[in-house]
C-alpha cells in the first residue's frame, strides 16, 4: 500500500457530516485504503506522498472540520467549503508574486505554474466542497485517525492564521512561521526553500494529471494552431481557422508540440506512424508500438514484430529493427537491450559504443548524460560511452536542474552537471541557492562550498548559512562562521572577516529565521560596543530563555535603560518571577514603564501584577482591562490569562465557553494551554477534546493533565471506563509530583473488586496522611 494523501473536490455534502466518535475500528492498519477519481460530482486534484503541500493548506480556511472520508471507513476526513477556499489560495500566490523578490528563485516557471493552477480551479474546480482524505499516510501510526486527523486541523488553521496575518500586515518573512517550516522534518529553514522545491514546481507539479475522464477541453494549445478533436469515439486533428487537417478517423491521437517537431503520433487499426502539419501521414501507420520524437531529435523509437529500432523524421530506418528493445535517443546515439542487457550504439553505423550494463536510462538531453546500475550499483555514463561515474552508489537522484545526488551506506556525492565534476566522500549536501547554483557539503568535519561551476572552497568552515544575498557587487554573498568567527564567502571564492555593521546587518529581521543562536552569539560578539538596543534586547531574552537570568538581567537592563519598552517587560517579568530578583515593587514598575512606551507584553504583565497584588493593590477589574488590551495588541499569554481567568472565575464571573475560545485563540497561535484546555474541555462535555489535550499535556510532563487524564478513564468520558487504565495513570500523576492522586490510588485499590489489594491500599493511605490530605 503506498502511503498518499488525496484532496477532492466534490459535490455531496451527506458525506461531511462532522463527527466526535473515535475509535471506528479496532486497528486502523487492516484497512487497505482505497480513492476515488473523476466522476460526476468528483474531481481528484492532488494524490501526494505523505503530505499535503503548506501553499494549498488555504484551501481549508473556512470553518474546516472533521468528519468521516468520502472513500475509507476510518475518521480523520477533513472538509471545508470550496469557495473562499480558492479564494484564499488565489491571494497567497498574488502576494508571492508580489515579494517574488523575497520568495521566488525561478521568477518565470512561478509565474508560469500560477496562471496553470488559476486556470484549472477556474476550469475545473466547481464543486461545493474540498476534502482531505490522509487515511494511507494515519495508517502508518498507532493513533487513531480521529487523533491525527484533528492534529492536521490544527496544524492547517494555525498556518492559514499565519497566511492571512502575512499578507495583511504585507509582511512575507512572517511565512516562515509556518509550523510546517518551523518544524521541518526536510531541513527546511524558510518558506521560500520549502516553496522553491524543485519537485513542488510551485504547485502545478501537485496536481493530479487530467486525464480522459475530465471534460475535454476546447481550446487550442498555447502557441498552437492545431489541436486533437474527438468524434464518435474517433480522433482527428482540426486549424484554428475551422480547417479540418484530418478527419477522425484515428483510434487515439496524440498533438503537435512546441517545437520543431511538427509531428504527431496517431494510431489506427491498431498500427502506429505519424502525420505532418497538412494531415499527411509521413510516417504510415505500419508499427505495432512508437514513441514520439523527443524535442529535436532526428530519431523516433519504434517496434515491429516484437523487434525495436530506429527511425528518421522521413519514416527510413538507418537500421534493421533486431533488437529486444530500444529507447529514446541522444542525436546519433541510441540505447538498445540485447539479450537482457543494454549498451549505447551509433544508430548511422550500428558499431556498440559502451560497455554492457543491467539498466541505462537518459538522466538528461542537454548536456547528455545516462544513469547506469551494475546490479544494485548506480553511476553515470557519458554520450561517448566512457564511464564519468562508476556504478559504485546505492542511489541517484536529480537533485537540482544543474546537479545529481549519489549516495551510498557511507556518504554522498555531487555530481555537477555542467563541468562533470564530482564531489564525493560527504557526509552532508545542501542547496543553498538554486539561483546561481550554489552548494553546501560537509565532509572531514567541516563545511565546504561549491556551485555549478566546480569546487569553489574545500571543506574548512564550523558551519555555512544555507541562504544567499543576491543584492551584492559582489555577486552574491554568504555567512560563515570560521574558528569562532562570523566571515563573508563572496562568489568568486574569497573570505572576508565580517565587520560590525555587516554584523549588525545579520542581526536583523530578515535574517533571524535562519540563524542559530549560537551563531546570533558570534555575530554580536563580533559587533562589540557597536551592539545596537534591538541586538541588546534580543540576546538579553534569549538568555532569560535559556534561564541564564544574571546575564541576561544586564543586557536587558541596558537596552531598557535606552528607551527599549519590551526589555522593560522582561525586566518587570524577572523582578515578579526569580526569587533571586524578586522585588514586586520593582516588577510593577518596570511593567508600567513598558506599558506606557508601547510595550504589549508589558500590558499582559500589568494584568498579572493587578490580578495578583504584585507592587500595587490588587484590583480585578484592572487586571482584565489589561489582559484585553494585551490580547488586541496579539500578546497570546494575553489570551491564556484570559482563558483562565473566565475558567476560574475570580478575575470575572466564570464562563466556560468564552474560556475555552480564548484558549483555543492562544492554542492557534502556539500556546497552548493543555492543563486548561483540558479541564474546560471535560466541564463542558467535549470529551474528544479533553482526551487529546490531556494525552498532549501528560506526554509533555503536566501532573496535572495526566491526574484528569486518569478521572476520565476512570468515569469512561469519551472512553471505555477502564479502573485498571485509570489506575496506572494516577500512579504516573504521582510519580509526576500530584499529591491529589494518592488517595484516589487507595480508593480503587480498597473497593475495585479486581484491583483490590488491602496491603497497598495501606501503603498508599500511609502516603496520603504523610501528605497531610483528609481521609474520607
Amino acid at each position: 500500500m503506498s502511503h498518499r494523501i488525496y484532496l477532492y473536490n466534490f459535490n455531496d455534502g451527506s458525506r461531511i457530516e462532522p463527527s466526535r466518535q473515535s475509535g471506528l475500528l479496532k486497528n486502523p492498519l487492516d484497512l487497505l485504503s482505497v480513492y476515488g477519481g473523476n466522476e460526476d460530482g468528483n474531481l481528484m486534484m492532488i494524490e501526494w506522498g505523505y503530505e499535503l503541500p503548506v501553499f494549498f493548506y488555504p484551501l481549508f480556511t473556512d470553518h474546516p472540520f472533521l468528519g468521516a472520508t468520502r472513500y475509507n471507513n476510518p475518521e480523520g476526513g477533513i472538509f471545508a467549503p470550496a469557495k473562499t477556499g480558492v479564494e484564499l489560495f488565489k491571494a497567497l500566490y498574488n502576494f508571492i508574486e508580489l515579494h517574488a523578490d523575497k520568495l521566488v528563485e525561478d521568477v518565470p516557471s512561478f509565474l508560469e505554474a500560477k496562471k496553470r493552477l488559476f486556470d484549472y480551479f477556474e476550469r475545473y474546480v466547481r464543486y461545493a466542497y474540498f476534502h482531505l482524505d490522509a487515511s494511507d499516510v494515519f495508517n502508518m501510526n498507532e493513533s487513531s485517525h480521529y487523533e491525527q486527523g484533528q492534529a492536521l486541523l490544527s496544524q492547517i488553521k494555525k498556518t492559514n492564521e499565519i497566511i492571512r496575518k502575512a499578507i495583511t500586515t504585507n509582511d512575507p518573512s512572517l511565512l516562515n512561521q509556518c509550523p510546517d517550516i518551523q518544524d521541518s522534518i526536510y531541513g527546511y529553514n524558510t518558506f521560500r526553500q520549502y516553496f522553491n522545491e524543485p519537485v513542488y514546481a510551485y504547485g502545478w507539479e501537485v496536481i493530479f494529471p487530467i486525464d480522459e475522464d475530465m471534460p475535454e477541453i476546447e481550446e487550442f494549445p498555447e502557441g498552437l494552431d492545431i489541436r486533437v478533436y474527438q468524434r464518435d469515439n474517433k480522433f482527428g486533428f482540426v486549424h484554428r481557422n475551422g480547417h479540418e487537417i484530418t478527419p477522425a478517423i484515428y483510434d487515439l491521437a496524440y498533438g503537435f508540440k512546441r517545437d520543431e517537431t511538427n509531428v504527431a503520433l496517431v494510431q489506427r487499426d491498431g498500427k502506429w506512424g505519424m502525420i505532418d502539419e497538412n494531415g499527411g501521414e509521413c510516417i504510415a501507420c505500419i508499427y505495432d508500438e512508437a514513441y514520439e520524437f523527443p524535442d529535436g531529435a532526428s530519431y523516433a523509437v519504434v517496434c515491429k514484430g516484437q523487434k525495436w529500432g530506429y527511425i528518421d523524421r522521413q519514416g527510413r530506418q538507418p537500421l534493421p529493427l533486431i533488437y529486444d528493445n530500444a529507447l529514446d535517443a541522444l542525436g546519433n546515439i541510441g540505447t538498445v537491450q540485447e539479450g537482457g542487457r543494454y549498451f549505447l550504439i551509433d544508430i548511422l553505423s550500428g558499431e556498440k559504443c559502451s560497455a554492457e550494463y543491467d539498466e541505462i536510462n537518459i538522466l538528461s538531453y542537454a548536456p547528455p548524460l545516462y544513469e547506469i546500475r551494475q546490479a544494485t550499483k548506480k553511476g553515470l555514463l557519458a554520450v561517448t560511452g566512457k564511464e564519468t561515474v562508476a556504478p559504485v552508489y546505492s542511489r541517484l537522484e536529480a537533485f537540482t536542474d544543474d546537479a545529481f545526488l549519489l549516495s551510498s551506506k557511507k556518504n554522498k556525492a555531487l555530481f555537477l552537471l555542467n563541468t562533470n565534476v564530482l564531489v564525493d566522500g560527504c557526509l552532508q549536501i545542501d542547496v543553498v541557492d538554486y539561483n546561481f547554483g550554489i552548494y553546501r557539503f560537509f565532509k572531514n568535519g567541516a563545511y565546504g562550498l561549491c556551485t555549478r561551476e566546480g569546487l569553489l572552497l574545500k571543506e574548512q568552515f564550523d558551519s555555512i548559512v544555507p541562504y544567499a544575498k543576491h543584492e551584492t557587487d559582489k555577486g552574491w554573498e554568504l555567512l560563515a562562521f570560521k574558528q569562532g568567527e562570523a566571515v563573508s564567502i563572496i562568489a568568486d571564492g574569497t573570505i572576508e572577516p565580517l565587520t560590525a555593521a555587516q554584523c549588525i546587518d545579520y542581526l536583523g529581521h530578515d535574517w533571524s529565521y535562519v540563524i542559530t543562536e549560537q551563531q546570533k552569539d558570534i555575530l554580536e560578539h563580533q559587533c562589540g560596543a557597536e551592539l545596537p538596543v534591538e541586538q541588546l534586547f534580543d540576546k538579553g531574552s534569549r538568555l532569560l530563555e535559556q534561564g541564564k537570568v544574571d546575564e541576561a538581567y544586564v543586557l536587558l537592563k541596558q537596552a531598557a535603560d535606552q528607551g527599549y519598552a519590551d526589555a522593560m517587560s522582561d525586566l518587570g517579568y524577572i523582578h515578579t518571577a526569580f526569587e533571586e530578583f524578586l522585588d514586586d515593587e520593582k516588577g510593577f514598575h518596570w511593567y508600567l514603564k513598558g506599558a506606557e512606551l508601547g510595550s504589549a507584553y508589558a500590558l499582559n504583565g500589568l494584568g498579572l501584577c493587578y490580578q495578583h497584588g504584585y507592587g500595587t493593590d490588587q484590583d480585578y477589574a484592572k487586571a482584565f482591562a489589561y489582559f484585553k488590551q494585551a490580547a488586541e495588541a496579539g500578546v497570546v499569554y494575553a489570551y491564556v490569562n484570559l482563558g483562565m481567568a473566565y475558567t476560574d472565575g475570580i478575575v470575572v464571573e466564570q464562563d466556560m465557553k468564552k474560556a475555552y475560545q480564548y484558549l483555543k485563540r492562544a492554542e492557534n497561535l502556539g500556546r497552548p494551554a493543555y492543563d486548561y484546555l483540558g479541564y474546560v474541555a471535560k466541564e463542558t462535555g467535549y470529551y474528544d477534546e479533553a482526551l487529546s489535550y490531556l494525552r498532549q499535556g501528560s506526554k509533555e510532563g503536566s501532573a496535572y493533565c495526566t491526574y484528569l487524564l486518569a478521572i476520565m478513564y476512570q468515569d469512561g468520558l469519551g472512553c471505555r471506563a477502564d479502573n485498571r487504565k485509570a489506575l496506572s495513570t494516577f500512579k504516573k500523576a504521582n510519580e509526576m509530583g500530584d499529591i491529589n492522586s494518592i488517595l484516589e490510588i487507595y480508593n480503587i485499590l480498597r473497593s475495585d473488586e479486581e484491583l483490590k489489594d488491602e496491603e497497598q491500599a495501606k501503603e498508599w493511605l500511609s502516603k496520603a496522611r504523610a501528605q497531610g490530605l483528609e481521609i474520607p
